[in-house]
């Protein structure tokens, strides 16, 4: 089963804090705050992508 965006934004920010702090066990705060700064940029950049293929679809084909 493919794992969700979630499950796989929680997994790089406990990956982050345990780089961060050298420490297999992170606080439940910490791991929280990491969490949804991943979100918001992923969030992010998901609308960054979706302009940018809007933008391109409004031009046309190139000649």
């Amino acid at each position: 089963m493919e794992k969700t965006k979630t499950e796989l934004l929680l997994e790089e920010a406990k990956a982050i804090c345990q780089r961060v702090t050298d420490r297999l066990d992170v606080s439940d705060d910490l791991l929280c705050s990491v969490f949804r700064r991943l979100e918001l940029e992923t969030d992010l950049l998901d609308e960054d992508l979706d302009e940018a293929a809007e933008a391109l679809a409004q031009r046309g084909p190139m000649h």
